[in-house]
């Protein structure tokens, strides 16, 4: 199951060089907040903890040098599919947002909205909003700190290693 000979544990290498759309470092940190703070925090509503859990449990993801690793209480096939498609999200926008508002739940629910400024929404996908007219338009630009580069000649992607 695992990477691991305990069949639980499952360690990722981040690409070197990682960075998201405002150019800021794309790290362990990154995926270990968006796991441990976001996904497993009940107070942001989200169906992954469902699609992650064993036995009730989310998985243990932790920073193990630039790596990260992530342990469940017993062998479970189907994490790497699940935990392939999380959307890893940037800790130094949104740690802050884990703040509890009067009513007990964290600013991160609010944060981007409708009214939101498109060109402050940090990404790390090929793409970043450029202009957004609900109902009418949205316009992306390339993002210029995207792992991979276009080959001009042929308009496909090439992975730089």
């Amino acid at each position: 199951m695992g990477d691991q000979p305990d069949g639980k544990t499952y360690t990722f290498t981040l690409r070197q060089g990682l960075q998201w759309s405002d150019g800021q470092p794309l790290n362990a940190d990154d995926v270990v907040f968006t796991f441990n703070d976001l996904l497993a925090n009940a107070k942001i509503p989200t169906d992954w903890p469902d699609i992650l859990k064993i036995e009730g449990k989310m998985p243990k993801v932790e920073k193990v040098t630039t790596s990260r690793s992530a342990h469940h209480p017993k062998p479970f096939a189907p994490f790497l599919r699940s935990a392939g498609g999380v959307s890893i999200l940037p800790k130094h926008i949104l740690a802050a947002t884990l703040k509890l508002d009067s009513q007990g739940n964290p600013a991160f629910n609010q944060f981007w909205g409708m009214d939101t400024d498109v060109k402050s929404i940090v990404g790390n996908g090929p793409f970043v909003l450029e202009e957004f007219l609900a109902s009418q338009r949205v316009v992306y630009k390339r993002n210029p700190y995207y792992w991979r580069k276009i080959n001009r000649a042929t308009n496909c992607p090439t992975s730089t290693n």
